[in-house]
């Protein structure tokens, strides 16, 4: 399941995954699979993902509730 807001929120800053990935401290792949959905960013990661994209970090944990899958 792909993580449109994170899409949304990383194209509004004008910002490549690469840029993302480095400024959170991440390799590009693993920020790559967090965007995809495929994996699920730990706490740490997910609040510098956030602070990087002005997001609330709580939104990563979000996703399994909105479809009720994991």
């Amino acid at each position: 399941m792909m993580r449109e807001w994170l899409v949304q929120a990383r194209n509004a800053k004008g910002m490549s995954q690469a840029d993302v990935a480095k400024q959170s401290g991440i390799v590009q792949q693993s920020y790559q699979l967090i965007e995809k959905g495929v994996n699920r960013p730990r706490i740490e990661t997910a609040q510098r993902i956030g602070a990087v994209l002005g997001i609330p970090w709580l939104r990563f944990y979000e996703d399994e509730d909105e479809d009720g899958e994991s």
